[in-house]
C-alpha cells in the first residue's frame, strides 16, 4: 500500500507540474469547469468572456494538456495514464490536490474564498 500512495502522489504531483504550465487564462478555465464544476456558460461568466471563447480556452487547455502529457510519459513511464480521458484527469487531479489543504471543518471556506475570488478579479485591496 505505501508504494501504491507514493506512485498516486508522485503522479498528482507531475499532472499539477503540467498543469501550471498552461498559460494563465486556460488554467483559470481548467479549474473553474473541472474543479469547481462550471458549464462552460458559468465559465464565460466568470471570466467576462464569450461562451465561445471559455469553450476555445478549455479546447486549447485539455489539447496543450495532453501534449505535454505524451512528452512526459515518452520521458517519465506514467504507462497508462494518457489512456485516461483528459477532462476526468485534470477533474481528478485537481480535487486530490485540493483535499490535501481543505480543513477538517470547512464550512467556512466557500463564503471566504467567494470574496478573495471577487477582490482577485477586481484587483483590489479588500
Amino acid at each position: 500500500m505505501p508504494q501504491e500512495s507514493f506512485e498516486k502522489n508522485k503522479s498528482r504531483t507531475e499532472i499539477m507540474s503540467v498543469l501550471e504550465k498552461l498559460p494563465i487564462r486556460q488554467r483559470e478555465a481548467v479549474v473553474l469547469h473541472y474543479y469547481s464544476d462550471m458549464s462552460v456558460s458559468e465559465v464565460a461568466t466568470a471570466m467576462k468572456i464569450s461562451r465561445q471563447n471559455a469553450s476555445k480556452h478549455l479546447s486549447l487547455a485539455r489539447d496543450r494538456f495532453k501534449v505535454l502529457i505524451e512528452k512526459k510519459s515518452a520521458m517519465a513511464n506514467f504507462g497508462a495514464m494518457t489512456a485516461v480521458p483528459v477532462g476526468v484527469l485534470m477533474a481528478e487531479t485537481l480535487k486530490a490536490e485540493a483535499a490535501l489543504f481543505t480543513p477538517a471543518n470547512a464550512s467556512w471556506l466557500p463564503d471566504t474564498l467567494s470574496v478573495c475570488h471577487k477582490c482577485i478579479y477586481a484587483q483590489s485591496a479588500c
